[in-house]
């Protein structure tokens, strides 16, 4: 669906459903996808949709290319994921330079996941420069709330930025034991909570590759930047970026039973055990600076795989000091056009209008059209006759 600039608006009822549970994709770009209505009563008696305020995804594959995905209306609160909910295991989400916008007003956007709700083992992906922001939950997750075995990666410097949530995780709450969060090329920033005012990781597992989680405001010793609840399911890996807080004490709160894992440059460590000096990869903890910053030399040409129009490709960085390496996939190519040039017709035989293909993959992109044939054009020629013989035509 090219929405051509223009918008896509949604009155009673979500502007997108994707329900199949069979192996395709829907994709909508260029152009804004809006909520300027008020939706029917849920069972709650919140005045929204019970689940995905815009966009509800059950099954197949979703893709946001160059779209701005907001709510614009008072008075909408929906009960999981205020703009989009991501239900099964069967649905997953791209963003590919996309935004997406919640919390207009001063009013809850959901009662879990202000801005999205993944859930079920369902799949989000942010890419190019994608952003969230500003969602608003009354529960969990300001902006996401991620529960079940879903996955969420960030690349390509994505930005997820103010929420604010009435209790766990201003922008993140990740609460399942199964659940993942990958940040490979990213930034997490300026939430606010009770707990954890970027991130509250009440289980599973959040990995920050590359990258930034900087502000946030909680309460006192309740984690502002990263809040790790008293649990044994609960795991944060710092591999590469930094975290970032005017006050460090508050930049990074677990509680006991809680796993926090730092890459060191050689070995994965216990920040709680660690003191300045032990490894000169890992700068120590000053006011106003970072609490942790991990920091990987990437080499000159470093491995890349190019991305064809068929196939993503992959760029993998490493680090010439200790060897660590992370990668991420690469958006696909654009395709490359070979012009099919036109044929005139002739008498007896059709022509082609000029066409464009890709050279990569065959597709056409400009398809030929046929030019009927002319047809014979006949011109008379007429012999005066002679004394001698008879005229003619021919």
């Amino acid at each position: 669906i090219d929405l051509n600039s223009h918008k896509l608006t949604a009155k009673d009822d979500a502007a997108i459903r994707v329900l199949s549970m069979f192996d395709g994709s829907v994709t909508v770009k260029n152009g804004t996808i809006e909520m300027p209505g008020i939706y029917e009563t849920t069972t709650d008696g919140n005045t929204g949709a019970g689940m995905g305020g815009l966009i509800f995804v059950m099954g197949d594959d979703l893709v946001l290319e160059n779209v701005t995905v907001k709510k614009i209306a008072t008075d909408n609160m929906a009960g999981d994921g205020g703009i989009v909910c991501l239900r099964s295991a069967a649905a997953s989400m791209e963003m590919i330079h996309a935004t997406i916008q919640a919390g207009i007003d001063e009013k809850p956007d959901a009662s879990v996941g202000g801005a999205l709700r993944v859930t079920n083992g369902a799949k989000l992906y942010m890419r190019s420069g994608s952003v969230i922001r500003d969602g608003y939950a009354t529960g969990y997750g300001g902006n996401i709330a991620v529960a079940g075995s879903s996955q969420i990666y960030v690349y390509d410097d994505s930005l997820i930025t103010g929420g604010i949530c009435d209790d766990l995780g201003g922008n993140i709450y990740l609460g399942n034991a199964n659940a993942r969060f990958h940040v490979y090329h990213g930034t997490i920033s300026d939430g606010e909570a009770v707990k954890g005012g970027n991130i509250n990781i009440g289980g599973g597992r959040f990995f920050l590759y590359a990258g930034t989680i900087s502000g946030g405001t909680a309460n006192e010793n309740e984690g502002s930047g990263v809040f790790l609840k008293h649990n044994t399911n609960v795991y944060f890996y710092l591999v590469g970026g930094q975290i970032l807080h005017s006050n460090p004490d508050q930049a990074f709160v677990k509680g006991s039973s809680a796993k926090a894992r730092f890459y060191n440059g050689k070995t994965v460590f216990d920040p709680s055990a660690w003191t300045p000096g032990d490894c000169a990869y890992v700068t120590a903890p000053a006011e106003g600076e970072a609490l942790y910053t991990v920091t990987h030399v990437d080499v000159e040409g470093m491995e890349v795989t190019g991305s064809t129009c068929q196939t993503s490709g992959s760029k993998k960085f490493y680090c010439d000091i200790c060897q660590h390496s992370y990668a991420y996939a690469l958006p696909l190519a654009d395709h490359t056009e070979v012009t099919d040039e036109a044929v005139a017709p002739g008498c007896e035989t059709t022509g082609k209008t000029e066409g464009k293909h890709c050279s990569v993959c065959g597709e056409v992109l400009v398809a030929q059209e046929e030019i009927p044939s002319t047809g014979h054009s006949y011109e008379g020629v007429y012999t005066d006759p002679t004394f001698e013989a008879d005229g003619y035509t021919t």
